[in-house]
């Protein structure tokens, strides 16, 4: 279950507040580079002004009741150059999901180390990979670069995991022209449910 905060709301200007914490908080670690590979554009960067909550991406909020509920093995795609940074921010956990990663400096072990009958999970059973996993808790924040990490969340069992889903860019950032449709497509399907009623 998913729905967007309104850009008028209280809590959306809590969320993009400049002196905010959570701002704060991704500005810091952007400007030292402590969300990457370290090959990102850094003092370019910075050139591009400080983090803001994208004004093209809504912040979602996402109920996770059902069983099965989760997100598969995914990078997140890269909608702003220089990237956009993630944010998971939790407000509710009560489930037994676990957010997973595959660490940077650990790829997966080659095709050619594994049989042909492998698949992309399968290999990370491999005893050379080790990953790492965190059972979020509320008012806690995962950070993740756009195009960095592999992740996924676990299905869940039982419980319920509620978060607030969205992301930052720089204030100069500019959006790829290729992903300009998959920014926008949650707000055409606002505009297809208000034309309905």
């Amino acid at each position: 279950v998913g729905a967007q905060l309104s850009k008028s709301s209280e809590v959306y200007g809590i969320l993009s507040c400049e002196e905010g914490s959570l701002c704060r908080l991704v500005n810091t670690l952007a400007d030292g580079d402590d969300l990457g590979d370290g090959e990102s554009g850094g003092r370019r960067e910075l050139e591009l002004g400080k983090m803001v909550i994208a004004p093209d991406i809504p912040i979602e909020v996402r109920v996770y009741e059902k069983t099965g509920a989760g997100m598969g093995w995914h990078i997140d795609d890269i909608i702003y150059h220089p990237e956009q940074i993630e944010v998971v921010f939790t407000l509710e956990n009560t489930s037994d999901c676990c957010t997973m990663w595959q660490p940077h400096d650990q790829p997966l072990p080659s095709s050619q180390q594994m049989s042909n009958n492998d698949d992309h999970d399968s290999r990370r059973e491999h005893p050379k990979y080790e990953l790492q996993s965190t059972q979020t808790t509320p008012n806690s924040a995962l950070i993740i670069k756009a195009g960095g990490v592999e992740h996924k969340v676990s299905p869940l069992t039982v419980g319920k995991r509620t978060i607030l889903k969205m992301a930052f860019v720089r204030e100069l950032a500019v959006m790829d022209e290729s992903m300009e449709g998959h920014a926008s497509h949650h707000n055409k399907k606002k505009a297809q449910r208000r034309s309905k009623k």
